[in-house]
């Protein structure tokens, strides 16, 4: 059940988020030109262990209307938020562009995240701004049709724009000498079947020192809408571990 919605006000920026649940803090940070309707799939079973907190980051879903934030700002940011509810050791899930923005936060702040899980995490694409976009539109092809549009939905909010900048944001950010700095242990979980984030890039992101990889079958990029159930099993196994 979702208890509230609400905004965290920074000057000048303007962060929604939804509270979901009881029990220790997680949250759940969305991918590029996505926003926390991206959870649906997961809240309800991950709600009955934590306190789930989705949040949309700047620029997109609920936090539109806003100039996205480069990678160090967006961390900053969240630590900022995080701050003013009190919230420590929180988990900290995130998917695609939201697992390279937390691979900033415990590089920035080792003493905030507990467990870290990046599913489908970006930051290694080693393609053309033009053929990144084409993956990526491929990608949301190759997902769950009924996902579609909520893609589109997201994708109109958050504007071409804002995407643009994002997507360029993703490819400039070197996160290899992050990877060796994580200092919590942290799940990654890669789909079997998608075009944008590799598996090989998965085996990079094995440079995390405590680290460990499950491959989701049956799933594109949108792993955790794709396949849900065996998504939401590996987060609960690995955080209540």
């Amino acid at each position: 059940m979702t208890r509230a919605n609400h905004f965290y006000h920074s000057k000048p920026h303007r962060l929604h988020y939804s509270v979901h649940g009881s029990g220790p803090p997680l949250i759940l940070v969305h991918g590029l030109s996505g926003s926390k309707l991206w959870w649906r799939k997961n809240i309800p079973a991950l709600a009955q262990h934590f306190t789930v907190y989705t949040v949309d980051l700047i620029g997109y879903g609920r936090s539109n209307f806003q100039k996205p934030l480069g990678f160090a700002e967006s961390a900053d940011l969240l630590e900022a938020w995080m701050e003013s509810l009190g919230l420590e050791n929180v988990f900290y899930v995130g998917h695609s562009m939201g697992g390279q923005t937390g691979l900033h936060l415990v590089n920035r702040y080792p003493n905030r995240v507990k467990k870290l899980v990046l599913a489908a995490s970006s930051g290694l694409v080693d393609l053309p701004f033009v053929a990144a976009l084409f993956k990526l539109a491929q990608a949301g092809m190759n997902g769950r049709k009924r996902f579609l549009a909520t893609v589109a939905l997201d994708t109109a909010r958050a504007s071409l724009p804002n995407i643009l900048h994002s997507g360029q944001t993703i490819l400039a950010d070197e996160i290899r000498p992050l990877l060796l700095r994580v200092g919590c242990p942290t799940l990654l979980i890669w789909a079997d079947k998608d075009p944008v984030i590799t598996l090989t890039m998965a085996q990079t992101y094995r440079l995390i020192p405590d680290s460990r990889l499950k491959i989701l079958p049956n799933a594109g990029h949108n792993l955790m809408y794709d396949n849900p159930v065996m998504f939401n099993q590996m987060i609960l196994d690995f955080l209540l571990e």
